[in-house]
């Protein structure tokens, strides 16, 4: 999100400023899937946690059900990159 942010000269400085930035330019615009946005919040929150928690559990019916997510938003940021670059 922060290489599509700054291909557009946009920069922002906390983690929370690149997410909501990039819905509000990417996401709601149409350029990318709105689901795009639920795997980013996801993605978030598991950041989230394993800063400030000492111990995270995560189950591997989680991992298994992210993967496809994850590669789905890398596939849909390259698309848009691939262009650019």
């Amino acid at each position: 999100m922060r290489a599509v942010l700054a291909l557009d000269g946009i920069d922002r400085k906390h983690h929370s400023g690149v997410i909501s930035e990039f819905r509000r330019l990417y996401v709601k615009t149409g350029i990318f899937d709105r689901d795009v946005s639920s795997i980013i919040a996801t993605m978030s929150l598991m950041r989230h946690d394993s800063d400030y928690d000492d111990y995270i559990p995560i189950e591997k019916e989680d991992l298994d059900d992210m993967i496809p997510k994850v590669n789905k938003l890398i596939t849909e940021v390259q698309k848009y990159l691939e262009p650019k670059l």
